[in-house]
């Protein structure tokens, strides 16, 4: 069990290190976000700006409908200076008329001079003839011209210049009606979109968490290579180990305990209810072993009733710890507990149990497709079970393998039982025996390493616990209710005070 966590740490640490080096390889506008155990990648957007964030809704808010208010305000722009230029233009065109006008009526007005004076002297001199045919011709001219250039402006400029003043007024109108509408729905799209993104965020998360707490509990079920294989759809084969130190453990006198506690002569509902309390009681017991075990290099096999079987050596060979050492200070420490166990029941009653440990090379392998199950074979099996068997209450029961083993590692106080025939059952119709001599673990000398669980480690998710993102979900959606309730309510007060001064 402890291996199986400790290799289940390292491989999610792992795996998010290397995910979160990917993440930052692949995209220079995205960040990195550690939330509840896990590594997301979250757009930043434009200006590194987080857009899950209430700023950054306000800003990507912004940055939207800036798209289509300077399309807008582009065209608004264009229109009016096209209007601008063909007012400009009429302009010019009629400052050209009055200026031939003007001097037509200059030059008219000159020759007029002459004709008047020609009229009331008789004559002219030579020189005030010709001004008087100059000024006359020109006059006539620029009056010509005058008619002229604003026939042609009226039948080919003006009608035209209009029409581009009437149609460009209306298409200002048109856009500074719709402009408006675009905007509203532009935000509407936006606020929408923006919802939409905190939904699929928080169900991102809410996913991620959910796989992460499944290959967990799979975890805790198969060891980490084995799971790997059958998720890829991998036939796992079975694997020979030399040397496995195997831990078998019960409860002395279970069934009677159960019995005592499910008295036949009562009714069935409680009986059920003291059925109940036994499974309470093996649930407390086995959580206080799972709890110990992680602190050593072990496996947790399988759990029977009241049989708890431990396995060290395998599936991780061992490498640098000694897992018959390994699996006899966890026995001592599991020992210790159980004395010092509580029967929530029967709180006078000491819990006894018994322990085997046995030294030997087995097969380990999974059997079953439905259920899958990593289970060891062989004759270590068999003989570590009838340790267990032939124990004591309080007692913990090993082999000459397990002792020598012991001996190399050294630091253990062992005690001789003697020899016992041992006769290992491979089925109704074969078995093998001998007499076989074995020896108590006592303890160990000086005192018991007090392990613990380092707290730099990361801590493993509690597969019963709820999803912490659709809570956080959950209350945030609450607090928000509770805000807008907060807002109405005190817009009701003060419209009732506002009602009240009024009648008063």
């Amino acid at each position: 069990m402890g291996l199986r966590n400790n290799k289940v740490k390292e491989a999610t640490s792992a795996g998010r290190r290397s995910s979160a080096l990917s993440l930052e390889d692949s995209d220079d506008d995205s960040k990195l976000v550690e939330f509840n155990g896990g590594v997301f990648k979250v757009k930043t957007g434009c200006c590194g700006l987080d857009p899950t964030t209430g700023r950054g809704k306000q800003i990507h808010l912004a940055q939207m409908l800036c798209l289509p208010f300077i399309p807008i305000m582009a065209l608004i722009i264009q229109n009016a200076v096209n209007m601008i230029s063909v007012l400009q233009y009429q302009y010019e065109m009629q400052e050209t008329i009055s200026q031939n006008l003007i001097r037509a009526i200059e030059h008219l007005g000159i020759s007029m001079v002459f004709g008047e004076e020609y009229f009331g002297r008789g004559d002219l001199d030579h020189n005030s003839y010709l001004s008087f045919v100059t000024n006359d011709a020109l006059g006539q001219d620029f009056l010509n011209a005058s008619k002229s250039f604003a026939y042609w402006i009226k039948d080919r400029l003006v009608g035209s210049s209009n029409s581009h003043v009437v149609v460009g007024i209306a298409l200002l109108v048109v856009v500074l009606i719709i402009s408006p509408v675009i905007i509203i729905l532009v935000r509407k799209v936006t606020r929408t979109l923006q919802a939409f993104t905190e939904t699929l965020q928080y169900k991102t998360y809410e996913l991620r968490y959910e796989k992460k707490r499944s290959d967990m509990l799979l975890y805790q079920m198969l060891p980490p290579t084995v799971a790997q294989q059958l998720k890829q759809r991998k036939q796992v084969s079975a694997e020979t180990y030399e040397s496995v130190t195997i831990y078998f453990s019960d409860i002395v006198g279970f069934t009677e305990m159960a019995s005592e506690s499910t008295p036949m002569q009562v009714s069935k509902m409680a009986r059920l209810e003291a059925a109940l309390t036994v499974i309470s009681l093996l649930n407390a017991l086995y959580r206080m072993f799972d709890s110990r075990i992680e602190l050593y290099d072990v496996y947790k096999i399988e759990t029977i009733g009241d049989a708890y079987m431990v396995a060290s050596g395998v599936p991780q060979r061992s490498q640098g710890k000694d897992h018959a050492a390994e699996v006899a200070s966890m026995a001592l420490d599991l020992l210790h507990a159980t004395e010092n166990f509580v029967v929530p029941h029967m709180p006078g009653e000491r819990l006894q149990i018994r322990i085997g440990i046995h030294t030997g090379p087995v097969v380990a392998g999974v059997v079953g497709t439905k259920m899958p199950r990593y289970t060891l074979f062989g004759e270590t099996v068999n003989i570590t079970s009838k340790m267990e068997a032939t124990g004591l209450p309080f007692k913990i029961h090993i082999t000459a393998a397990t002792k020598e083993a012991l001996d190399r590692a050294g630091g253990f106080i062992m005690k001789l039982r003697g020899e016992m025939e041992i006769r290992v059952h491979f089925n109704k119709d074969s078995s093998v025996g001998g007499a076989m001599e074995t020896f108590w673990l006592i303890g160990k000398h000086g005192k018991l390493p007090d392990r613990r669980v380092d707290s730099d480690k990361e801590e493993v998710i509690d597969v019963m616990a709820e999803n912490p993102h659709t809570n956080a979900l959950r209350k945030e959606r609450q607090k928000q209710k509770e805000q807008a309730s907060q807002k109405q309510s005190t817009l009701s007060r003060a419209m009732e005070s506002i009602k009240g001064h009024l009648t008063g």
